[in-house]
Formats: structure tokens, sequence, C-alpha cells
């Protein structure tokens, strides 16, 4: 239950995060496959600021010129997958994931083309939730994250999401966040 209440309170600080300074990495982790780690990030895409819902993470560049503009919810699905630090450029990425967490931080990109490149300093910061089974994320990533961990309903309790009943109510309490 006091997940649930974590889980309330990081999707309106998604709406504040400037005004907070920092923004906690939201980790979703599970050991095992089928627990509603997806389920919970498309809800949050309902009701995050900006949200940015992505199984796969094609580059560093990619994201910091997501969140070059605006505050953006990144939503990454499959970090375990995504973000296994024995896949090139993954280093990268959790480079832009770490220093992320803070207002002001940036990465330089090279924006233009040959010849004429020009280095620009582009903002880092947002807020990001990460899912995945058990992701072999390094110490400096973890020590960032708030962690819910999520296990499949034994019980067989828990009924699907049914989005065309309920995006309407989760459209009408977006608004009501932001």
């Amino acid at each position: 239950p006091r997940d649930l209440d974590v889980i309330a309170l990081w999707t309106v600080h998604t709406w504040l995060c400037k005004e907070t300074y920092t923004s906690p990495r939201l980790l979703i982790d599970s050991p095992v496959p089928g627990s509603g780690k997806t389920t919970l990030l498309e809800h949050l895409s309902k009701l995050c600021k900006n949200p940015e819902q992505m199984a796969m993470v094609s580059s560093a560049a990619m994201l910091v010129r997501l969140t070059q503009d605006n505050i953006t919810t990144i939503l990454i699905d499959e970090a375990d997958r995504a973000l296994d630090p024995k896949k090139k450029d993954v280093g990268d990425l959790l480079a832009v994931l770490n220093s992320g967490y803070k207002v002001g931080s940036t990465r330089p990109v090279l924006t233009g083309g040959k010849p004429d490149w020009v280095p620009v300093r582009m903002s880092t910061f947002s807020p990001v939730a990460i899912s995945g089974n058990t992701p072999l994320l390094p110490d400096d990533t973890r020590s960032r994250c708030i962690v819910i961990r999520l296990l499949p309903d034994r019980y067989e309790q828990v009924e699907e999401s049914d989005w065309e009943l309920i995006e309407q109510p989760a459209k009408e309490l977006s608004d009501r966040i932001e």
C-alpha cells in the first residue's frame, strides 16, 4: 500500500520537478515477468507530465533531444535489455540518466551537419521511470532510484486495464494534477 502512495507522489512530482530541483528515478523492478511493470508504465504515461514511453533507448543524443526544450517524463520499459551494461553505448545512456536527476545538468551534443557541426549544451534534466526484470543497473544509477518492487498476482484478483473505459477519467485526473 505504501508503494501506491510513492507512485502517486512521484507522478505529481513530474509536474513540479523544476521547483524541487531534483528528480529521483523510479525503478519499477520485478524478478519475474507478468507482474504489471508495463501496465504501471502505461498508467504513468496517462498521468505524468509530457510522457515518452519507450522499450528501447537508441542513443544518449536522442535522449537529451527529448528533454531539451521541455520537461519530458521518460518511461523506459524492458530496462533489463535496453540498459544492459554489456550492450554497446549503454554507458553513455546511463551517464545521461545519472546526470539528469538535477536541474542544470547538461550534455554537449553536436548539431547541424558536416562540415558545420556546432556543439550545443543540451539539458539532461527530466523525471525518469525505469522498468525491468531485475535490471543490472550500476550502483550510481540505483542510488538515484526509488524502488517499487512488483510481484505477479498469485490470487488472480487484478483485472486487465480496460483503456477504453478509463481513458477519459485518466485524462481528467491528469488535467487536475496539472
